[in-house]
C-alpha cells in the first residue's frame, strides 16, 4: 500500500470515529432532553403547537418560560418543525446535524491544508481540539453548524463564488450574532457582493418568515422583546452583571468582561484571590468595553487586506492560504469578543489549529514554522488550563486565544513571504514575455 493511499485509509477511519461519536454523543444528551437540546425543541414545540413564541419569560417553572430569548424570532421559528415527530425524532435529527457539520469543517480543513500531508495536518489538528469537539457534543449548541457555516462561506470565498459566501455568512450571522464580525471585514476587503448578500440573506431570513407565520404585529413585538432582553440588556454589559446565574459570571466564562469583573471587582461574588487593583463594576465594564474596542480594531486591522489577484498558480495558491488564515483569525477574534465565553465554543478556533499545524510543518520561512509550532503549544497549555478553576477565574482562555492568534499572525507572515515572492515571479514571466 503506497504512503497516500495508507493516509487515505486513516483519514477515513479519523472522520468515521471522530463524526461516529460526536453523533452518539449528541443523541444521547439530546434524547436524555439535557443540556441545552431541550431549551430548543421546547421553543419549537411550542412554535408548533401555537403558532407564536412563548409569551412565559419568567413564571412558573423554568421549563415552562421561553428558552431562547437570546436568540432572534427566526430561530425558534425554523426550528419549529423539530417537534412535529416527537422529541427522539428531533434528538436523531439533531444528532446527525452535529455531526454532519463536523464532518463539512473537517472535510473543508482538509482541502483548506492541501498537498500530500493535508490528512495528517487536519487529524493532528482534530486531536488537539477533541476535547472542545466533545464539549460542542455534549452542550448541543449551535457551535458546530455554525462553524460549517463560516468556513463555508471562506471556502466560497476563496473559489470566487462571493453570492454563495454572503448568504452563509448572513445565515450564521442571523442563528448568532457574533458572526457579524465577518460583516465590517467583508467591506474593508472591498468584497461588496458578498457583503450586500449577507445583509439581504439576513434581512430575509428575521423577517420573512416571522411575516409569514406570526403576522406583522407579533413580529415587531417579537423584535422589540429580544431587543431589549439583548441589545438593551445583559449581552452587551459583557453578561458580567454579578446578579447573573453562576455560569455566566463564574469561572465558566471566558469571556474579557467577565475575567475583569473577577480580577478587578471587590465586591464579586466570584472575586479572585489575588486582584491587582479594584474598581467598580461599572468602570470595569467601561476597561472591558475598551479592551474589546482595541482588539477589534487589532482585528479588522491585521485581517483587512485583500488577496490580490493573479494567474500565477502559485501566487493564486498563496492568496488562498492567506483569506484562509484572515477566517481563522476572525473566527478567533469572534470567541475573545463574545460575551459569553464557555467550553463549548472554543470549538471555533479549529481552522486556526489546522493553520499552526499546517505552518508547523512547512518547508518555508523559519518564523512561520516557530510561529506555528508556538501556536500548538499555546493550544496545549490551555487545555492543561482547563483543569484548574483558578486559572480559568483569571481567564486562561482568553489569553490562550489571544496568545494563539499572535501565534496565527506570526504564521500568515510566511504565507505573505511567499505571496510577495510570487507576485515578483509572476511580474517578471510578464515582463519577459
Amino acid at each position: 500500500m503506497s504512503e497516500h493511499d495508507s493516509s487515505r485509509r486513516a483519514w477515513g477511519w479519523f472522520m468515521t470515529a471522530l463524526c461516529g461519536a460526536v453523533g452518539i454523543v449528541s443523541f444521547i444528551q439530546a434524547a436524555k432532553m439535557d443540556y441545552d437540546f431541550h431549551h430548543f425543541y421546547l421553543d419549537a414545540a411550542y412554535v408548533w403547537e401555537h403558532g407564536a413564541l412563548n409569551p412565559n419569560f419568567d413564571a412558573g417553572e423554568a421549563l415552562s418560560r421561553r428558552q431562547l430569548p437570546f436568540y432572534l424570532p427566526a430561530v425558534p421559528l425554523l426550528l419549529a418543525p423539530l417537534a412535529a415527530a416527537g422529541p427522539l425524532v428531533a434528538a436523531g435529527i439533531w444528532a446527525c446535524g452535529q455531526a454532519g457539520s463536523l464532518a463539512y469543517v473537517l472535510s473543508a480543513l482538509r482541502r483548506w491544508a492541501g498537498g500530500v500531508r493535508a490528512e495528517s495536518t487536519v487529524m493532528f489538528a482534530g486531536l488537539l481540539a477533541a476535547p472542545v469537539i466533545y464539549e460542542a457534543a455534549r452542550f448541543n449548541q449551535l457551535s458546530l453548524p455554525i462553524l460549517a457555516a463560516v468556513v463555508g462561506a471562506g471556502g466560497a470565498l476563496d473559489r470566487g463564488r462571493a453570492g454563495r459566501a454572503g448568504v452563509l455568512f448572513g445565515l450564521a450571522a442571523s442563528v448568532k450574532l457574533l458572526p457579524a464580525i465577518f460583516l465590517p471585514w467583508l467591506a474593508l476587503t472591498r468584497r461588496w457582493r458578498a457583503l450586500a448578500l449577507a445583509l439581504i440573506a439576513a434581512g430575509l431570513i428575521n423577517i420573512v418568515p416571522p411575516l409569514l407565520v406570526f403576522g406583522p404585529r407579533l413580529t415587531a413585538e417579537y423584535h422589540a422583546q429580544w431587543w431589549q432582553r439583548n441589545v438593551l440588556g445583559p449581552p452587551v454589559r459583557g453578561m458580567a452583571d454579578s446578579t447573573l446565574r453562576e455560569h455566566f459570571v463564574d469561572h465558566r466564562n471566558q469571556s474579557i468582561p467577565a475575567v475583569l469583573s473577577r480580577v478587578l471587582v471587590a465586591e464579586h461574588p466570584y472575586r479572585a484571590a489575588w486582584q491587582p487593583i479594584t474598581l467598580s463594576e461599572p468602570n470595569a465594564l467601561r476597561l472591558a468595553y475598551a479592551v474589546w474596542a482595541v482588539l477589534l480594531a487589532v482585528a479588522l486591522i491585521v485581517t483587512r487586506g485583500a488577496p490580490p489577484r493573479h494567474s500565477a498558480k502559485t501566487a493564486a495558491g498563496v492568496s488562498s492560504a492567506l483569506l484562509r488564515m484572515q477566517v481563522a483569525m476572525l473566527l478567533l477574534a469572534m470567541l475573545v469578543l463574545s460575551p459569553l465565553v464557555r467550553t463549548y465554543y472554543l470549538v471555533f478556533a479549529l481552522p486556526a489549529l489546522a493553520c499552526v499545524v499546517d505552518a508547523a510543518r512547512g518547508r518555508g520561512w523559519i518564523g512561520a514554522r516557530v510561529a506555528g509550532t508556538a501556536g500548538v503549544v499555546i493550544w496545549l497549555a490551555g487545555m492543561a488550563g482547563w483543569l484548574s478553576n483558578g486559572a480559568r477565574l483569571y481567564g486562561v482562555h482568553v489569553w490562550m486565544l489571544l496568545l494563539l492568534g499572535a501565534a496565527l499572525l506570526g504564521a500568515s507572515r510566511g504565507a505573505r513571504e511567499q505571496r510577495n515572492t510570487a507576485r515578483s515571479d509572476a511580474s517578471a514571466a510578464v515582463a519577459t514575455d
